[in-house]
């Protein structure tokens, strides 16, 4: 086992042609949206006009979801060089391929594991924002169950990870030891998946049943909901992760096997980034002010320059960005509330809404 580490670790990386570098650009280019968007939050947070209201855990949790994404990044191109989203065919023309596969097993596993750390950070810190908006008590309840079933599962997965093959390094790399389940990996990444799908969901449906019982325009309506609902696509590509699975038994698919890993790592890859996205887009001041002016502009050239008030300017703005201080309605409009809801529930509701003064 330990020659045949040395061995792999003394191969050198092989072209990625075809599917293999169909899926090394997208690698770097979802990177490189996922730093800027994660940067220009972070700017917007800390030095831009917006920074006095400072930063939330959902802030904290976004950067730090996004941290793990860099190594996985890394270790997610590397293993596309060692052999991940190749074909048979391809890979025979290497006399090595054995310690080529060796080494791409070892980068894709460490590449799941922080893949799986980033995702699990992210959604909930989209659980966290969502809670900004919740007035409901059930909402707020349905949030924090999310959590904690997602806390208490990758706690569990990450300890059976950790104890079902010994040294670590089998998983890679079987002549080094042995693992008490061959299909422990398999089993850990269905349960993970599953949680993290029901997640996906509930983070996407939740803001629209709490936005839409408010009082509001149709277009605010949908820009909050668009925005906090863009993990339907992130769980789009978890749905995908999870017909995968099946493609990657050896056992029953023999053929092309490390061409099916890769396709288990490009749909990850896509999950992740579009999370990070979803869970940093609400923290930045500037993105919605931008869908508040294009609204504005939208609504004076259907209205023949009928002027909106600039308190409906300020809500969609503090809806797009979770924000929860005290809320005033504006003198000249009636406030935004539901009609079959008591005024005690109302005006808690406002207060939660944020600041339209």
């Amino acid at each position: 086992g330990e020659e045949i580490s040395d061995i792999a670790y003394a191969q050198s990386f092989i072209p990625s042609l075809g599917l293999g570098l169909a899926t090394e650009v997208p690698i770097y280019i979802l990177t490189v949206v996922c730093a800027a968007i994660i940067t220009l939050g972070v700017y917007v947070k800390t030095w831009s006009s917006e920074a006095s209201q400072g930063w939330r855990v959902n802030d904290y949790l976004a950067v730090i979801g996004f941290l793990p994404f860099i190594p996985a990044s890394v270790l997610s191109a590397l293993a596309v060089h060692y052999s991940i989203r190749s074909t048979d065919a391809y890979l025979n023309k290497f006399e090595m391929r054995e310690f080529l596969e060796v080494r791409g097993m070892e980068y894709l596993i460490l590449y799941e594991l922080t893949y799986y750390a980033s995702s699990s950070l992210t959604k909930v810190a989209i659980a966290v924002t969502i809670l900004h908006i919740c007035v409901e008590k059930r909402y707020v309840y349905i949030m924090y169950g999310l959590m904690g079933v997602m806390i208490a599962t990758n706690g569990i997965c990450l300890i059976w990870l950790f104890i079902n093959c010994v040294p670590f390094a089998t998983y890679w790399n079987p002549k080094l030891g042995h693992c008490k389940s061959e299909d422990g990996f398999m089993n850990l990444s269905y349960i993970g998946t599953a949680v993290q799908v029901a997640s996906d969901w509930t983070c996407a449906i939740t803001p629209f049943f709490i936005v839409y019982s408010l009082q509001m325009p149709k277009r605010v309506k949908i820009s909050v909901i668009a925005i906090l609902g863009l993990g339907v696509v992130a769980s789009v590509a978890t749905l995908m992760r999870i017909v995968s699975y099946k493609y990657i038994d050896i056992r029953v698919h023999p053929k092309d096997h490390f061409l099916s890993q890769g396709r288990l790592l490009f749909w990850s890859l896509l999950e992740s980034a579009f999370a990070i996205i979803a869970c940093s887009l609400p923290s930045l001041k500037l993105f919605g002010g931008c869908i508040a002016r294009s609204m504005n502009r939208s609504t004076n050239n259907v209205s023949g320059g009928a002027v909106r008030s600039p308190n409906i300017i300020q809500l969609e703005i503090s809806l797009l960005t979770s924000t929860t201080e005290t809320a005033i309605p504006p003198r000249d409009a009636p406030p935004f509330t539901h009609t079959k809801r008591s005024d005690s529930h109302n005006s808690l509701r406002k207060r939660k809404l944020g600041s339209i003064a």
